[in-house]
């Protein structure tokens, strides 16, 4: 680098002395020549081990075919459609409308536009109209008084047209330009992260609050359980028949239900003020929503589009691939600092003692010619400046191989999250029906003489519990859905960038 300067120095010099315009010729053509020299820093690799993602891709394979339900067919954008709900589909599309921090993420990618704006105004020409007045007066002691010059006060009219344009040889600005556009993308791939981000904790809120619900109403059931059979061990406690125990552990399930169900008013006041939180609006504003029973229709068919290029459409990756490449555009442009700056400089205008003056041609005045910036000695500040841009370059390469092995990792953990629910879900459902084998068997004794009505009601009791277990499960199948797709990246960042760019056209 040093030598590659002082060489530049030695070119430039010879543009000092007006005789030699053959080597001032041949200057700047070296140059010129020398500037289609620099190229931009290469990408770095970023990307997993090959055998790592086939391997990857191979236990993926594996799940699909283990489960029915999945499919490899394209993610929608608007994937929660697929649970079939008009009013998660209402809520969801008020999210994108009114959430105040997607307003924010929006008014983020008007400042990068704003910015990549003034990166590509510096490839430009710029041009300016200035005009003034100044009135002044020489010393009559001063040196050009005392050979004569005019010492009275005098004033000076100037008007005239400036333009200057510095050639981007090096690429500095060009590069400065890349890094700006990457950022935009890097801004536009964040809100749509943001918006999946957003979409899925609206989504996993409402399920809670419907989970809420359904184990109110459950809840319910078995709290009239519980008091019928509080009053029956009271009566056998009246008899002789049980023990006061016996009564006292009955009173006992009760309060414990009752208290669960006070928590279960709590929380379901407070999902739906996280709702609403959600949605820019204040407390309470969803009230009136959740007034209907709700039942649960798990999705018979689940499109995932796994393929080992789905990192390609994942916004966290392309944020992080983005800002790489606005690293190493940065780079490129503190390498471009070390070499010479040229422009062209010219201006054309008028001068003249008095303003009607001004439009005669001899008061006009021009000047052209070529501006030639070296930098020779800035205390390291160079050296520091391409330190920190190298720095952060690796930084960004390491962050983005982070993001993608993330991104395997919380696919992977997501569908094994959703194979355990689904299993789940059928031993419940096998062991829902034998608690109904149960109760029949009990009801038919009852009706024989056989068994008291406790005996029975408990028996029901116990299949509510089950049931109060289904409920749950089935929310959380569905949760393990919204985390799927979650993981996937909903539907695609990289299509919904180019479609978006295609509409803007």
């Amino acid at each position: 680098m040093q030598s590659t300067l002082s060489h530049q120095i030695s070119l430039i010099s010879g543009l000092r002395h007006p005789q030699n315009k053959g080597f001032a010729a041949l200057s700047i053509v070296t140059l010129l020549f020398m500037s289609g020299c620099v190229s931009t820093p290469a990408l770095p690799e970023k990307h997993l081990d090959a055998q790592q993602l086939q391997q990857i891709q191979a236990d993926h394979d594996h799940v699909l075919q283990q489960n029915q339900q999945l499919n490899n067919q394209t993610v929608s954008q608007q994937w929660w459609r697929l649970f079939n709900d008009p009013l998660l589909v209402q809520l969801e599309q008020q999210l994108l409308e009114q959430n105040l921090d997607l307003h924010s993420a929006a008014l983020r990618i008007i400042e990068a536009q704003a910015q990549l704006g003034q990166a590509e105004a510096a490839l430009q020409p710029r041009v300016s109209l200035d005009g003034g007045y100044n009135r002044s007066t020489l010393s009559e002691n001063a040196p050009l008084a005392q050979l004569g010059a005019y010492t009275h006060s005098s004033g000076l009219w100037s008007i005239g047209v400036k333009s200057s344009w510095e050639l981007d040889l090096w690429g500095h600005f060009k590069q400065l330009s890349q890094a700006a556009q990457a950022n935009v993308e890097a801004k536009y791939f964040a809100q749509h992260d943001l918006q999946l981000s957003l979409s899925a904790e609206l989504a996993r809120q409402y399920f809670l609050l419907r989970s809420v619900q359904q184990q109110y109403l459950l809840h319910a059931e078995k709290i009239a359980m519980e008091q019928r059979l509080l009053e029956i061990a009271q009566r056998k406690f009246k008899y002789g028949v049980v023990t006061l125990e016996a009564v006292a552990h009955a009173e006992q399930q009760l309060i414990r239900s009752q208290s669960q169900q006070k928590a279960h008013v709590k929380q379901r006041q407070l999902l739906k003020n996280a709702l609403a939180q959600l949605l820019g609006t204040g407390p309470k504003a969803l009230d009136q929503l959740f007034d209907q029973a709700y039942h649960y229709q798990a999705p018979q068919q689940i499109p995932v589009g796994l393929s080992s290029h789905f990192v390609q459409q994942r916004a966290d990756i392309l944020v992080a691939d983005a800002e790489l490449r606005a690293a190493v555009a940065q780079l490129g442009a503190a390498q471009a600092d070390f070499y010479p700056r040229v422009g062209l400089s010219a201006n054309l205008g008028a001068q003249a003692f008095q303003f009607s003056d001004l439009g005669d041609w001899a008061s006009s005045t021009y000047g052209v010619g070529p501006i030639i910036h070296i930098p020779i000695f800035e205390g390291g500040r160079l050296k520091r400046n391409l330190q920190v841009n190298q720095s952060r370059q690796r930084l960004a390469a390491v962050q983005y191989q982070r993001t993608v092995l993330n991104a395997w990792h919380e696919v992977d953990n997501a569908l094994i999250e959703y194979q355990y629910q689904l299993q789940d879900q059928r031993d419940l459902s096998r062991e829902y029906a034998q608690k109904n084998t149960v109760i029949r068997i009990r009801q038919k004794q009852f009706d024989q003489g056989v068994l008291d009505q406790a005996q029975v009601l408990n028996a029901k009791k116990e299949l509510l519990e089950v049931a109060l277990l289904q409920s749950q499960g089935q929310i959380a199948q569905a949760l393990s859905i919204v985390g799927l797709y979650r993981a996937l990246g909903g539907g695609g960042a990289q299509d919904w960038y180019d479609s978006l760019m295609q509409g803007a056209d």
